[in-house]
């Protein structure tokens, strides 16, 4: 948290020390920040703890990752479910959890959900530190404002803050119309029911609105409670955010001299230290002059490799709002052309390349698994010709989002958006962070609008943007909701002096009264999405596996036994089954690489199905052949070790023939219908 606080709250270091050193208002600062981590971290904990059960979706995915990490003793980490092979995808935030775990010393069946917790706190905190950094640059320092407006202040950041973690879309509005079915109809032509309210809503709809696409957000994620790439990511999404802000102020030329405003009675006088630290630095408008120093460009680069080894797209998406900003700076700090041309290219240059540095020794061993980028709707002209080096023109490729649909999702953030551009456009005296919020909302729209445009290639044909719309749209909603949290709170601000005027006045009652009621719409949807997820009735603990001790006993023991007797990772045989089922649970809840599973998810990894089939094959063969010869073969094929038979094996393989294993090897694990065999051949 203490890396959080200096670049959240870093307009400038001399203005943090400043108020570290001016007394007990900086500590004050930070204690109440980690009391903010502190309660968020524990409150979701309790939340989780009526749900613990790392089960459903893509849980055992990410539990299998984070426990093939643990009981690995070096890198890349060995892909559980494809034996032999590393894992083939972004998981440093896997790794960065398992780190913590380690650190803990507390089992991964309850730190996956500590995890959890600790990623949603982590979201809310560094949310509410940028935030405060963002609202308090209208203030010379928070010991000047009364209790009131201090707490005003406070709570400001708070509401942002929740806006940004926990709500949704407004697509949550469909809870207060009768269903229609799985049909997508605009909900005016539904029948309005408030009496009935919520009407059976369910709220993973309002992350696949869209028809064969996906736009999650937060709240979505942290309900649904995968330990995915996206979510874990989102911390350093945010700590991007703040670090180019602080870039930003610290560059931006009109930062020079100080500004005085009338405002209102909570937006003093701006410090002029900011001011005298560029002016020790030597100006703007010089020949030298660079919107990043060594420092600067140096951490740029590590936070931009953390986000492509945690979550591969978002470095692109970083990357370039990253120019943007400094295209913004150096255009309005020169008007050399050539100069900025050169300047660009020298800093998008260094940053790429050290970040290709710094990145090295997670992409020597990762492969994109990303078959070109297509354009969405070509026309005939094109698709005749198919392709042209990694573009692609696709015949039968088109899917366009509805414009009443993009309202739903994205409405709120339009809403905001178009209210702080008029307020500017009134606005005679403009701040720095005010242009950069601007740039937010622009880079926001744009992440939303490219998958009209175009999609990345992957495996599935029908949902083809699905995954570019997701990556695209879930960064999106962080960046808007900065920026629209920071667009409320600017303008609500400069209402208050405003108010004594009758035109004033209306329009400040019209925009609150509006912005209250989105903000009420948006924040139904976690009300909703907890309580249709989560029985409050019965309290089960933290143990995410405490759930198939009463589901499959046997399997539960099984995995007990090899968790606390088996060390190292030697391979060990299941029965391989399709994404999203209970097959894989042995390698996901001991971190043992099996030869194959989840093969919907290795032929994405992998690129071709033709990796799995296979393996698919082997593994059938393995359990089902009565040829000893042919099953030492395959076994020393994929190097097994241990060879598991449970209740599932049995199901998927009714031949098969268990006594060849006595030959093979000796059963060192037996309870009732989960046997455990040690090959020796």
């Amino acid at each position: 948290m203490l890396i959080y606080l200096v670049f959240l709250k870093k307009i400038n270091i001399q203005r943090l020390k400043k108020k570290l050193a001016g007394g007990r208002q900086g500590l004050r600062l930070i204690i109440l920040e980690e009391a903010i981590f502190l309660f968020a971290m524990i409150s979701f904990s309790l939340v989780r703890s009526y749900q613990p059960d790392i089960y459903g979706i893509e849980k055992f995915m990410d539990f299998g990752f984070i426990n093939s990490i643990l009981r690995g003793e070096n890198f890349p980490a060995v892909d559980p479910w494809f034996s032999g092979n590393s894992i083939n995808y972004y998981y440093f935030g896997h790794v960065y959890s398992a780190v913590l775990i380690k650190l803990s010393n507390i089992p991964s069946n309850i730190s996956f959900n500590l995890m959890l917790a600790s990623v949603f706190a982590l979201i809310f905190t560094s949310a509410f530190s940028l935030f405060l950094t963002l609202f308090s640059f209208f203030t010379k320092s928070l010991k000047f404002l009364s209790q009131r407006l201090k707490i005003k202040f406070l709570l400001s950041a708070i509401l942002a803050s929740f806006l940004l973690t926990i709500s949704g879309n407004l697509q949550v509005i469909y809870s207060f119309f009768k269903t229609s079915g799985d049909k997508i109809v605009p909900f005016w032509k539904l029948d309005l029911s408030i009496l009935t309210f919520p009407n059976s809503y369910w709220y993973p709809s309002a992350t696949r609105f869209v028809q064969n696409a996906i736009h999650e957000f937060p709240a979505y994620a942290l309900v649904l409670s995968d330990l995915h790439a996206h979510l874990l990511n989102t911390p350093f999404t945010i700590l991007t955010i703040a670090f180019l802000f602080s870039i930003f102020l610290k560059y931006y030329p009109k930062l020079s001299g100080a500004i005085r405003t009338n405002e209102s009675e909570w937006m003093f006088e701006r410090s002029v230290n900011a001011a005298s630290s560029l002016a020790s630095e030597g100006g703007l408008r010089n020949d030298n002059f660079l919107p990043l120093n060594k420092f600067d460009a140096v951490f740029l680069s590590l936070l931009l490799s953390v986000l492509f080894m945690v979550n591969a797209m978002d470095v692109a998406i970083f990357f370039g709002l990253s120019i943007v900003l400094l295209i913004f700076i150096l255009i309005k700090g020169r008007k050399d052309t050539r100069f900025i041309i050169f300047s660009l290219g020298k800093l998008t240059l260094f940053t790429f390349f050290a970040t290709v540095l710094f990145s090295l020794p997670f992409s020597l061993h990762f492969k994109p698994f990303v078959g070109g980028i297509g354009i969405n709707c070509s026309p005939e002209i094109l698709t005749n010709i198919g392709r042209v080096g990694p573009i692609l023109f696709e015949r039968n490729y088109c899917q366009i989002t509805p414009l009443w649909q993009l309202a739903l999702l994205y409405g709120f953030f339009v809403f905001f958006a178009v209210s702080f551009l008029i307020f500017l456009k009134n606005l005679k005296r403009k701040r720095e962070s005010d242009f950069f919020a601007l740039i937010l909302f622009i880079a926001g729209f744009i992440l939303i609008s490219i998958p009209e445009v175009i999609y990345l290639k992957d495996i599935y044909p029908s949902h083809f943007r699905a995954n570019t719309m997701f990556k695209l749209s879930y960064s999106a909603f962080v960046i808007l909701s900065i920026a629209s949290g920071y667009a409320l709170f600017r303008i609500l601000a400069s209402f208050e002096l405003k108010i004594g005027k009758v035109k004033a006045f209306i329009v400040s009652i019209l925009f609150i009264s509006f912005a209250l009621f989105l903000i009420f719409i948006s924040s139904l949807y976690p009300v909703l999405a907890i309580n249709s997820s989560y029985n409050f009735t019965s309290f089960i603990g933290l143990d995410g596996t405490k759930y198939l001790n009463l589901k499959d006993p046997d399997d539960y023991e099984a995995i007990k036994w090899i968790n606390e007797n088996i060390k190292g990772q030697e391979v060990l045989l299941e029965a391989p089954g399709d994404s999203y089922s209970d097959f894989g649970r042995i390698s996901s809840y001991t971190g043992l690489p099996t030869v194959i599973n989840w093969s919907a998810h290795e032929w994405l990894w992998r690129g071709s199905y033709e990796a799995t089939l296979p393996r698919l094959s082997d593994v059938k063969t393995i359990y089902e052949t009565s040829s000893i010869d042919l099953t030492i073969k395959l076994l020393k094929k994929y190097k097994i070790s241990y060879v598991y038979i449970g209740r599932l094996e049995g199901q998927k393989y009714p031949n098969l023939k268990a006594s060849k294993f006595d030959k093979l090897g000796n059963v060192i694990y037996s309870n009732n219908n989960s046997k455990i065999y040690k090959i020796s051949q």
